[in-house]
């Protein structure tokens, strides 16, 4: 084994060197590993103990039995690793007769706990399909791969999927600057696209004829008159701290044009990058600008730091969310904080007193 990054910087002609003596290797490899085995079963047969190797049915009915324990552990071993394996074990064993759905998500960065969700989602409807006989006779079979969040990645599966003539649609994932980079591909491939949760509206396209993207959740500039009706009721003096990336803007756009119609403007807008782990100057350039209510367009981990923030200090506590937060675990990593910061969000489902 070698690790990616010490690969990848060795020239063209060592890493075909490498490649090169691996696969002549690999039978001679193989075979001098049955044939230990074979000498190590013999010393145990003639200990006296009995050895009973499976037949192919029974190794079969063993695979059926225990084919549900990874999913147990899924949370434990990531759903990016097991997506992976699924992935190389279907290029190896797959039937080639199955019809493909892809996902891809964040399964392994801060909204891992979504892109979880939207796994096991998908893979609970497809066994429903599969169960009362599948479509148009064949099986759906999920295969899903892991983007981190990052828009060169999400392109380059989505790339894969439109490669691959049984993927018949792909589902996506959070994060919208992934979703808007990958729709350029699927229109290309008139591949069907659909978003659970991604909101900026650039997600969407302007012409809505034969487009093949779709979203579940809410846009933000639908959502928008509703969140400021929201914001308005904890107070008349909002601020607001937004992601500078294109889902932050574009939201602080949204919001602040439903404010205007009122009226009102953002006493303080302040926007900050991914990774920022210090947000005091921000915060006290808010409280500065006497706000009585925060918005706040973040992800999972600058939020906690903000609200973190806002707990220390005490000044300013009503806060109104995008539920971009929402992607994580973000009450478990921040329950201490939020039992002083008075925080709500909107969020396009609910299972309080769902009957669904």
């Amino acid at each position: 084994m070698i690790s990616a990054q010490v690969f990848d910087r060795l020239s063209a002609s060592e890493q075909a060197l490498l490649i090169d003596t691996a696969r002549e290797l690999t039978p001679w490899e193989r075979a001098e590993t049955r044939r230990r085995e074979e000498a190590l079963l013999e010393t145990i047969r003639q200990s006296g103990v009995s050895i009973h190797q499976l037949t192919a049915q029974e190794r079969a009915q063993f695979a059926a039995a225990t084919e549900h324990i990874p999913g147990i552990f899924e949370e434990v071993i990531g759903a990016d690793v097991l997506s992976l394996s699924e992935e190389l074990l279907d290029r190896k064993y797959g039937r080639g007769d199955e019809i493909v759905v892809g996902l891809d998500a964040d399964l392994s960065q801060e909204c891992r706990s979504a892109g979880l969700g939207f796994r096991r989602g998908a893979a609970l409807a497809i066994d429903e399909i599969n169960a009362s006989g599948g479509v148009l006779g064949k099986k759906l079979k999920l295969i899903a791969r892991d983007h981190k969040g990052l828009p060169s990645l999400g392109v380059s599966d989505m790339e894969y999927f439109a490669s691959r003539p049984d993927v018949v649609g792909v589902l996506g994932g959070v994060q919208s600057s992934v979703a808007v980079a990958q729709g350029d591909v699927v229109r290309r491939a008139g591949l069907p696209f659909v978003v659970p949760w991604a909101a900026a509206s650039e997600v969407i396209a302007l012409d809505r004829a034969a487009d093949p993207v779709f979203r579940v959740s809410a846009s933000d500039t639908l959502v928008a008159p509703f969140v400021i009706e929201h914001v308005l009721r904890h107070g008349r003096r909002p601020a607001i701290l937004f992601e500078n990336s294109l889902w932050g803007r574009g939201n602080l756009e949204s919001m602040r044009t439903q404010l205007k119609e009122r009226g009102l403007d953002f006493v303080a807008a302040e926007s900050f990058n991914r990774g920022e782990t210090n947000f005091e100057l921000l915060v006290s350039r808010v409280e500065q600008g006497r706000a009585d209510v925060l918005m706040m367009i973040a992800a999972p981990d600058e939020g906690g730091r903000i609200v973190k923030r806002l707990a220390e200090r005490g000044v300013l506590t009503r806060v109104v969310s995008h539920w971009g937060i929402s992607c994580g675990d973000f009450w478990g990593d921040n329950s201490e904080a939020l039992a002083k910061v008075d925080l709500s969000f909107f969020q396009t489902f609910t299972f309080v007193g769902n009957s669904r």
